[in-house]
């Protein structure tokens, strides 16, 4: 009894903040199609109203997942104020105009993601986790700050709706332009993360519980793209001088990456990686400076998101039924777990582009895109989606193929919430995939 009303507590507080908040967004898009502003401080067009939704749906679905932790004593009430924290700051850092309060709300996202490890994380190594993950991002962060603050005294104003004229007539033409432009973008590409700033990811995924790795996964990496596309719009001049250097060594790193992820044992760390995979064809994307590249990088990241949280779900659920995550051992799930499979072969072919997934459309729109910056560009496009449908296919084999384990633990069986989460990915992935133009206006 006391189970159930923690539940029906839990329960009435989620579910209607979330269903509010989705129905909240949805309405402020409707009612102010394309770029309008909503208040002195705040801004919204698609892309800002697609990633605050994306960030409410998957903050609950992440808060489905931990039940174990909300239903038990280990910080419940902390965890929950946690995650509403990081939900609200992300919907301010992807909704305000204001350059100071998004350097404010970007970097004090790292406050509950870091809680999240080091409170609720699986291992020892957390504490090494969130070293690298402040590491990188607090070095890359500063620089940032800098740069943010000489161009608001240059232009008078805090606000990023004035900066393409005034930023580029300041700054763009100046010796000092591209100092700046790789003080405030260096820190989107570790956030991203493009390949060589990645470090951090893998550790982070690998030691966050379910909920941080399907938010970190899920949102948290698109904040580095979201800031990346804002700047990109802004002052595409600089971004055409150094495009060619970042779209060759995102591509590489996108091939390195598959390679890597080809190799991998760690169910959870060869998901982590082939984030890097997917979030460097994105950033090629985004480097192209054409419409269409813009569009597909929007695209790639909502479906990323989704996909990526829900395959860092399913590695939960195989984790509670196995103690493992080592792919070579974890076999014979189709028998285990005979209504879940469908959903991990849906996931991991959406994964690796297959139609008519919305991964699909964004990866097609990418690769056009791409070839017409450069055609020189096709043998690394070929190479990396070859590889990424490669170790998608080797995840779902190995996970739902083969000899039955005899350690499992026949005790969990998953309960129809998991279920819930797991397929609730799937219908947007679809129907977002038949409704290409929603993401098509932005520009």
């Amino acid at each position: 009894m006391l189970s159930f009303n923690k539940f029906k507590k839990f329960s009435s507080f989620v579910l209607p903040f979330s269903v509010i908040t989705v129905m909240f967004s949805s309405m402020m898009y409707f009612s102010f199609p394309g770029l309008n502003y909503f208040s002195s401080i705040f801004k919204l067009d698609l892309m800002s109203v697609s990633l605050s939704t994306l960030s409410i749906m998957l903050v609950l679905f992440s808060m489905l997942m931990s039940y174990n932790i909300l239903m038990s004593k280990n910080y419940s009430s902390l965890f929950i104020s946690m995650m509403i924290i990081l939900l609200a700051t992300l919907v301010i850092c992807f909704s305000t105009k204001s350059l100071v309060l998004f350097y404010i709300m970007f970097e004090f996202s790292l406050i509950p993601t870091i809680s999240l490890i080091m409170i609720w994380g699986y291992q020892p190594e957390r504490i090494q986790a969130t070293l690298y993950l402040m590491m990188y991002t607090l070095s890359s962060a500063l620089p940032m700050l800098m740069a943010l603050l000489f161009i608001s005294s240059s232009i008078h104003s805090m606000n990023i709706m004035y900066l393409p004229s005034s930023y580029q007539a300041n700054l763009v033409y100046s010796s000092s332009g591209i100092i700046w432009w790789v003080a405030i973008n260096t820190v989107f590409l570790v956030k991203l993360p493009m390949f060589i700033f990645h470090l951090w990811l893998p550790k982070a995924h690998v030691e966050a519980p379910v909920a941080g790795s399907m938010i970190l996964a899920g949102i948290l990496l698109k904040l580095g793209g979201y800031g990346f596309l804002r700047f990109a719009i802004i002052s595409p001049f600089w971004y055409s001088n150094v495009s060619p250097f970042l779209i060759s060594l995102s591509l590489w790193g996108a091939v390195f990456s598959a390679f890597i992820c080809i190799q991998q044992t760690d169910l959870k760390s060869l998901i982590a990686f082939s984030s890097v995979s997917h979030m460097a064809l994105m950033m090629a994307a985004a480097l192209s400076l054409t419409s269409v590249g813009w569009k597909s990088s929007l695209t790639i990241m909502i479906a990323h998101g989704l996909c990526s949280s829900a395959l860092f779900a399913y590695a939960a659920i195989i984790y509670e039924m196995s103690n493992t995550r080592n792919i070579y051992l974890i076999k014979g799930f189709l028998i285990l777990l005979p209504n879940l499979t469908p959903a991990w072969f849906l996931l991991s072919a959406f994964n690796l582009g297959a139609p008519p997934s919305m991964n699909m459309m964004g990866e097609v729109m990418a690769l056009s895109s791409s070839l017409s910056f450069s055609v020189m560009l096709m043998p690394n496009l070929i190479l990396s989606m070859f590889l990424v449908g490669l170790y998608c296919m080797i995840m779902y084999t190995l996970v739902s193929h083969g000899q039955l384990p005899n350690f499992y633990n026949p005790s969990f069986s998953p309960s129809s919430r998991l279920f819930l989460v797991i397929y609730a990915h799937l219908p947007i992935l679809l129907i977002f995939s038949l409704k290409p133009e929603l993401f098509a206006n932005w520009i």
